[in-house]
């Protein structure tokens, strides 16, 4: 066993002990009704289960093929006529950038930590009404999905270079963008916001 003491903060505070620890303790109140935004019916553990079970048979192969929640997954666009199958774009772009001999392994991957770190930034959260709408797929995307296929086409644009022979990175241009850019972006005929 780990103590806290031997780890640095962040370490100790990113530790699946500790992460275990701390859920077992607001568990403990939660299940002792001294929580004050939260409950817990035990009785129901089991129904809550089958009803995952049954999500994951519908949409999944196994247990073994539901995929880790990240940020990769925003840009995963579901194949409607197969059980389970994705399209990736990230990996699309990966593919095609490989085939540019002039770019390293180094440059392919600083280009998809700039895409995700920006989608991370420009995702504070669209609400449940706003859908984005793709040209591309022809297709509506809400909520993380919208607004990571939204940033995808921003990013494929060049909008966050400042270098018109390099879009495909974000520099410190981002910081000048004005926020009226962004929204014509968003509204352009690549994005369309709708507020129902």
């Amino acid at each position: 066993m780990t103590s806290g003491l031997q780890l640095n903060p962040l370490d100790y505070f990113q530790s699946l002990e500790t992460i275990r620890s701390k859920s077992y303790e607001v568990f403990s109140l939660v299940k002792e009704n001294k929580s004050k935004y939260f409950t817990v019916d035990e009785s129901k553990l089991d129904q809550v289960a089958d009803f995952i079970i049954e999500l994951i048979n519908r949409d999944y192969e196994s247990v073994g093929a539901v995929p880790a929640h990240g940020r990769w997954r925003s840009f995963e666009l579901p194949i409607k006529s197969k059980k389970c199958n994705k399209k990736d774009l990230i990996n699309e772009h990966i593919e095609k950038w490989k085939l540019d001999v002039s770019l390293s392994n180094s440059e392919i991957c600083r280009r998809v930590i700039d895409l995700f770190v920006v989608s991370v930034l420009l995702d504070a959260g669209a609400g449940s009404k706003w859908s984005y709408f793709d040209k591309d797929t022809n297709s509506s995307y809400k909520r993380t999905e919208g607004l990571g296929m939204a940033c995808l086409r921003m990013f494929e644009a060049g909008i966050f270079s400042c270098q018109p022979d390099s879009p495909f990175q974000v520099d410190a241009s981002i910081a000048f963008i004005p926020t009226t850019n962004l929204t014509t972006s968003y509204n352009s005929s690549y994005f369309k916001l709708k507020r129902s």
